[in-house]
């Protein structure tokens, strides 16, 4: 049993009435702001959408509580709240990539957009601590005019409809 105070951690409950685009800004955020630091800044609970354990999340967050090394600070259940619970700085959020979205409204619905966006956004979202977001977020979540759109894939003319071989064409050498 360690004596040093409980670590403060961000809760997220990401359920699936979360839009699939939210879910994919969620989870790159999560990299984003865990990546630095010397213990997790956000923790999301998955429930149902993890597969083999759903009650897994809701488990460790007791189990964490419980041993007094983790202090929960719940975050409101839209992607505004999130991003304003964990004050990300600008020296670990660097703005956004915007992307053609899947206009997934579950997990588990058959559209995948277009093949490439979402992929090309998380891996630069990795790649230079960027949100990933939709125009659709961008319409329904204020908070994000405030970060500055550093790439935006649906306006790039290199892409022509439906290109995926120019698409990562471009992500290759972006």
């Amino acid at each position: 049993v360690s004596n040093a105070s409980p670590v403060e951690v961000v809760y997220f409950n990401l359920t699936d009435e979360i839009p699939y685009d939210d879910m994919v800004a969620v989870l790159a955020l999560q990299g984003i702001v865990n990546r630095k630091q010397g213990h997790p800044r956000l923790f999301i609970d998955a429930g149902s959408l993890n597969f083999d354990w759903p009650e897994g999340d809701a488990w460790w967050r007791s189990y964490l509580a419980r041993s007094g090394r983790i202090a929960w600070r719940d975050a409101p259940n839209h992607f505004c709240g999130l991003l304003d619970s964990l004050a990300c700085s600008a020296e670990e959020l660097h703005g956004l990539v915007v992307y053609n979205g899947t206009r997934k409204h579950r997990l588990f619905d058959l559209h995948t957009g277009d093949g490439y966006s979402t992929g090309i956004a998380l891996t630069l979202a990795g790649l230079r601590s960027l949100l990933p977001v939709t125009r659709d977020m961008l319409s329904r979540s204020p908070c994000l005019s405030k970060l500055p759109i550093s790439v935006d894939l649906v306006s790039r003319p290199s892409f022509p409809a439906g290109n995926r071989s120019a698409a990562w064409e471009w992500a290759v050498h972006a």
